[in-house]
């Protein structure tokens, strides 16, 4: 990989990790999903933004940018929307 391909791919990861803070039901849109395909999705969400947050290759600012995100879905109690399926 080249060095602006893995920093244009840093840049989106950055921008999608950030869109769940502006947009945080977005990520967790479930029209048309049975329960247990939400909580999955919702479970893969979490441990994905985890993830990077422990990834040690990844720049701080995408580190940080996941820790934003996992306290707003935490802050507003949107992961009852996603783990209940409340809609």
């Amino acid at each position: 990989m080249h060095y602006e391909e893995g920093t244009n791919n840093r840049e989106l990861l950055l921008w999608i990790v950030g869109l769940i803070i502006v947009e945080p039901y977005l990520m967790l849109y479930s029209q048309n999903k049975f329960d247990h395909e939400i909580q999955i999705s919702t479970f893969e969400l979490i441990n994905s933004l985890i993830s990077l947050v422990h990834d040690k290759s990844m720049m701080s600012d995408v580190a940080h940018t996941s820790i934003e995100s996992l306290l707003v879905l935490h802050e507003n109690q949107i992961l009852n929307y996603g783990i209940l399926n409340h809609q």
